[in-house]
């Protein structure tokens, strides 16, 4: 999926660069790093005419956590064992409107497609369980899992922009805030041995959950700028 991803943003990036030389203008290359994706990649160019720019990016974002055994300081008379993952792979076009005359702060929306979404997390005892002087073990209790996907692939963008698209100096920085909206999400839930049932739970989970629509967008863009003349020789 990271490959398909990253030869469709080559494939459309292709055209900034003949669209710049056409119009005598400049095409910004950033490198992102954020909520939205590490690492990530992204283009910008101006529509001819306008202060508006047109942005494409492509970002991934992978974190997992594996076996972390807790008490939640000393607050649990037994430890937990905690797994976690957090999958997003996407594609953006966004549209900037500067919002003063010297361009450094703008107001940005535009749309993502999410060709993968997804939040995991599984809960066990780390160890044995004494309950009224039985042990119980990890195996006989189960485990708990919870896992939030989103059908819709596409979600609108909202945000505001600071620093300049285009840099007074070859290099420049830039801060992005703002969110998508998920338009739908789905609570999943897998449960075994004397945790079973909690499947059930599923719907009601997806309604308390409705806040993980919201997916926030906090990245740093590193800009490096390419003039007309430099793109053949770059």
């Amino acid at each position: 999926m990271r490959i398909a991803l990253l030869m469709l943003l080559l494939v459309l990036s292709a055209f900034l660069p003949l669209t710049a030389v056409a119009q005598h203008d400049e095409v910004q290359v950033f490198l992102r790093m954020g909520t939205d994706g590490l690492p990530g990649i992204e283009l910008a160019t101006q529509i001819p005419h306008s202060q508006t720019w047109l942005r494409i990016q492509g970002s991934f974002f992978d974190l997992s956590i594996n076996d972390f055994a807790t008490d939640f300081n000393g607050r649990l008379s037994f430890e937990l064992l905690l797994d976690g993952s957090a999958t997003l792979h996407h594609m953006a076009l966004w549209a900037d409107r500067p919002l003063n005359k010297k361009q450094w702060i703008r107001a940005c929306a535009g749309v993502g497609l999410f060709a993968q979404s997804e939040l995991s997390g599984k809960i066990q005892l780390a160890g044995t369980f004494r309950f009224n002087d039985i042990d119980f073990t990890p195996e006989e209790i189960g485990y708990w899992q919870g896992t939030v996907r989103y059908p819709i692939p596409f979600a609108p963008y909202a945000g505001i922009s600071l620093g300049k698209i285009r840099p007074e100096r070859r290099m420049g920085i830039g801060l992005d805030i703002g969110t998508y909206y998920r338009l739908n999400h789905r609570v999943l839930v897998d449960a075994t041995n004397l945790l079973r049932g909690n499947e059930e739970r599923a719907d009601r989970l997806t309604e308390l959950t409705k806040f993980l629509r919201w997916t926030p967008v906090l990245s740093l863009r590193m800009t490096y700028k390419f003039f007309n003349h430099q793109i053949t020789s770059s």
